[in-house]
């Protein structure tokens, strides 16, 4: 499996054009291609898919950080940050129990977005529409729950930059009105 990643990319992922993986279903085929590329993998090295999987991810992370340190440690974005985000959608489709392993990738993304906002947003749930998105504050902790609202409910539906804050008796929610566009 590392060599085959190594392979790939060096010479298939580095002449692809750097915007190629922004559109969603561009990134779906190649989480398929990389599901593919691991069950073979597994199968051919008589390793679990679960380690093979994580093989991939490390490799995935070893190709940023290499890209990122180039660039004097500020993130490339564009296919190089995307892959990050293959490589999360691939750790959650075959259940990888390595937590050191997923905690590496996650803190590689936050280190380049301070955010996690993305991850539940399109880029590993390549969710095909997302309404609304409620974030439920309760003290110190913050869930994330999907809100079923409809615009045609009364709610007004802004751009991802408009929030407001809707209280609720003890609870209090922030919308984020998302248009399909936005996502």
């Amino acid at each position: 499996m590392d060599s085959f990643m190594e392979y790939y990319f060096e010479e298939v992922f580095c002449n692809l054009e750097r915007d190629c993986l922004n559109e969603r279903y561009k990134r779906r085929e190649l989480v398929e291609y990389f599901n593919t590329v691991i069950a073979g993998c597994a199968k051919g090295q008589n390793h679990s898919d679960n380690i093979t999987c994580k093989n991939f991810i490390l490799a995935a992370l070893r190709y940023h950080n290499g890209c990122k340190s180039n660039n004097g440690d500020v993130c490339l974005m564009g296919k190089y940050h995307n892959l990050l985000y293959i490589a999360m959608k691939l750790s959650f489709d075959w259940s990888v129990q390595d937590n050191g392993v997923v905690a590496a990738l996650l803190d590689e993304l936050y280190a380049c977005e301070k955010t996690f906002e993305r991850i539940f947003l399109d880029k590993i749930l390549f969710l095909p529409h997302c309404r609304y998105l409620r974030l439920r504050l309760l003290g110190s902790s913050t869930s994330i729950l999907p809100c079923t609202a409809r615009p045609s409910c009364g709610r007004v539906c802004a751009c991802s930059s408009a929030r407001s804050t809707i209280s609720t008796g003890t609870d209090s929610f922030t919308d984020l009105g998302l248009h399909d566009k936005h996502i």
